[in-house]
């Protein structure tokens, strides 16, 4: 092997990326985790800056690139443990294999990224949603309180209301008696000699007339407060009304989020178990051709 002394096979050398294991070398070799790792850390960085648009339009160039650059270095540690007809650089079959094994690690990091941004809407979602929910449960108990409070006033001033409209009807048929009594009266005045108990009568006649009419007007007044009481009544249904609305509306943006988590992290289960398989599939074939070339 020269002055390289390698711990692994050429199998393993060519699986160290998957399962991060890290190269001993002399200072001129090449530390292909490191490599990756500064590649990862730039690419996250440049995720972060960029906006979807620029991120989606660069990752297939900058992915290349990176699997260019682990590909040559990968090679050329090769490279200094065979013999130089024994050179990797025009072997298809392995470039094949290790462009397919760098490319699927790639295809990981990408889809772990993206699974650290996706987490992230969700938390924010799901905290916008429970700050919904708080606001809308505060305001339904208000409205509740509400309700009940107006409730047992309209109550109070149904009763109010029955009581009045039975004082009124008795007290109409009170005034109707006494202009009936009044009239008799008035007749017999014209008919006989005015004296003084027919005009004491008279007067205390004309007072409970107005008296009537100032009890009459008053029982207006509570019926016309009774109208206003239905008018607040009907608004307070239909504010209840929207309430509901908004919250059925927010209930199914709620449902349809949690859907598309769903099917996203399906997805992301079936690409990873995909790139499960085929990492456990390239070692297997790589190790037929591991005992034709050693150290």
């Amino acid at each position: 092997c020269g002055e390289l002394p390698l711990q692994h096979g050429l199998p393993e050398a060519c699986h160290m990326h998957v399962q991060h294991a890290r190269i001993t070398s002399q200072p001129d070799s090449v530390d292909v985790e490191d490599c990756a790792s500064s590649a990862q850390k730039s690419s996250l960085s440049s995720q972060k800056t960029l906006s979807p648009k620029l991120c989606s339009a660069a990752v297939p160039e900058r992915r290349s690139t990176l699997e260019v650059a682990l590909l040559e270095a990968l090679l050329d540690l090769i490279d200094r443990c065979s013999s130089g007809s024994g050179s990797l650089h025009g072997n298809e079959a392995f470039l094949a294999q290790a462009k397919h094994v760098l490319s699927s690690l790639q295809e990981f990091t990408a889809t772990r990224d993206s699974s650290a941004l996706e987490k992230e809407g969700i938390g924010y979602l799901s905290l916008e949603n429970k700050t919904l929910q708080s606001r809308l449960a505060e305001q339904q108990q208000q409205y509740t309180a509400t309700v009940t409070k107006m409730t047992a006033e309209l109550n109070n001033t149904k009763r109010e209301l029955d009581t009045l409209r039975q004082h009124l009807d008795k007290s109409l048929e009170e005034n109707s008696h006494l202009k009936s009594l009044l009239y008799n009266v008035k007749k017999e005045v014209k008919t006989a000699d005015t004296s003084t108990a027919l005009t004491l009568q008279i007067t205390g006649l004309q007072a409970s007339m107005k008296q009537l009419s100032g009890e009459v007007v008053e029982l207006k007044q509570h019926v016309e407060h009774y109208d206003k009481i239905q008018e607040l009544t009907q608004m307070l249904q239909e504010s209840h009304s929207s309430l509901v609305s908004t919250n059925e509306h927010l209930l199914q943006e709620l449902s349809r989020t949690r859907a598309q988590h769903r099917a996203e992290v399906e997805q992301m289960r079936w690409s990873f178990q995909e790139f499960k398989k085929t990492t456990a599939l390239i070692p297997h074939r790589s190790s037929r051709r591991g005992g034709r070339q050693s150290c």
